[in-house]
């Protein structure tokens, strides 16, 4: 209602008020992620349904182009520190991380599952909860959280070897075989939404 006659300016309130809840995160020391995720669900939910369709198509591509290019600056980094620093392999230690680390993302996705189907109509099958588990990429964040280890301390060279390892098994791995778990278990893909006449009026209404 505000921004009626400048919705030029509804891509940029978007993108800083994003930035706000990132930064009032940190400033209380909480976590910067779960904040722009809590963001995200609000926007979705709210802000999205009052702003112009032309604001809404700039800032989904927006979101879409940054989001591809943080990618490939995060694994371009990846490859830097690969070659540039030196690796202490623990094989035990790195078999453990991984395996514990795909054990408590099976509980975890599998538990909270649970709970959200219990107020669902429409349930989460437990094929679907299996790939929910098995096609998450982990390792990016503990990576970063171990490259800014002090450098001389006894463990930083294990920690970021096994972070790498992590990266790589999940990335090259499990997502490898995704896409035949998906075929084997006949998961539903996502298709294209058929136009209704209910979002076009509410689109030019709002």
């Amino acid at each position: 209602m505000f921004t009626k006659h400048v919705r030029v300016v509804e891509p940029l309130i978007i993108f800083s008020t994003a930035y706000v809840s990132f930064l009032g995160a940190e400033v209380f020391h909480w976590s910067g992620i779960i904040s722009i995720i809590a963001f995200g669900i609000t926007v979705k939910r709210y802000g999205f349904q009052n702003i112009s369709k032309k604001s809404y198509t700039t800032v989904k591509y927006s979101i879409k182009t940054l989001a591809s290019t943080s990618d490939c600056i995060i694994f371009l980094f990846l490859g830097l520190e690969l070659i540039q620093e030196s690796h202490h392999f623990h094989w035990g230690f790195i078999g453990a991380t991984i395996l514990l680390c795909l054990l408590f993302r099976f509980i975890s996705t599998f538990l909270f599952a649970y709970l959200v189907n219990l107020a669902r109509k429409d349930q989460i099958e437990l094929k679907e909860q299996f790939i929910m588990a098995y096609g998450g990429l982990r390792g990016a964040v503990g990576f970063s959280l171990a490259v800014v280890l002090e450098k001389g301390v006894w463990y930083r060279e294990i920690f970021i070897t096994t972070a790498l390892c992590m990266v790589f098994f999940t990335v090259f791995l499990q997502g490898g075989t995704i896409k035949l778990f998906v075929k084997l278990f006949k998961i539903e893909l996502q298709t294209k939404e058929k136009a209704r006449i209910c979002n076009d009026v509410q689109g030019k209404l709002m």
